[in-house]
């Protein structure tokens, strides 16, 4: 009973506590990133029979890979092409940016974190650890992309978070759905570090145009 409540509530609703925590209340981005992380090591250590990891090196297609990882790799394209409409308009990126501690080399060791560590304790936890059989929606997909609005919000306005939203939610379903199929993780790492990587070089972008 305790571990299905811990799987099924306290797992899913961790990064929303680390983001509000991180975020609203230190304006740090680092401290979100940390705690998130933090909390994802505590449960997958504490959970040590159900062994994602081993999933980590399996699953490895070529095609599929080259498949997903141009199609998340397009969301950065996607970022700079939008961006003039949906971000806010009171502050340029690269001080959203520094509001939240990342500037100068901060931001760099950020960016190098992100798109390396990130990716792969999200897909070990996310499409690892609370993967279910099931091939429809799950719960754990809805609070995957939910709690990127938490952090959508510091950036673009509102309406657009809701588009974000669902995005995401897809992105989720869809790296779930191929790890099953792949039987591993090995393919959606790949094509979350692709996303990742075309996030940070499109913020990066803009960052030095002034967030235009």
């Amino acid at each position: 009973m305790r571990a299905c409540v811990q799987r099924s509530i306290i797992a899913p609703a961790l990064p929303f506590a680390a983001i509000l925590l991180g975020l609203y209340l230190l304006h740090n981005a680092w401290a979100a990133i940390l705690l998130y992380h933090l909390g994802m090591v505590l449960i997958l250590a504490l959970n040590r029979h159900a062994n994602p990891l081993g999933a980590v090196r399996s699953g490895w297609n070529p095609g599929a890979a080259a498949i997903a990882g141009v199609m998340c790799a397009a969301s950065g394209l996607l970022f700079l092409l939008l961006w003039r409409t949906v971000s806010l308009d009171h502050m340029g990126l690269r001080t959203s940016l520094g509001d939240l501690g990342l500037s100068g080399t901060s931001w760099w060791v950020f960016s190098a974190y992100y798109v390396t560590v990130h990716p792969l304790l999200e897909e070990v936890y996310w499409r690892g650890y609370l993967a279910s059989g099931s091939r429809g929606p799950t719960w754990p997909d809805f609070t995957f992309a939910g709690y990127h609005v938490l952090v959508l919000v510091f950036f673009i306005k509102f309406p657009w978070t809701l588009a974000a939203f669902v995005a995401l939610f897809t992105a989720a379903w869809s790296w779930r759905l191929l790890a099953m199929k792949r039987r591993g993780l090995a393919v959606p790492i790949l094509s979350h570090v692709a996303a990742d990587l075309s996030i940070v070089l499109a913020a990066e972008h803009l960052a030095r145009r002034g967030g235009l």
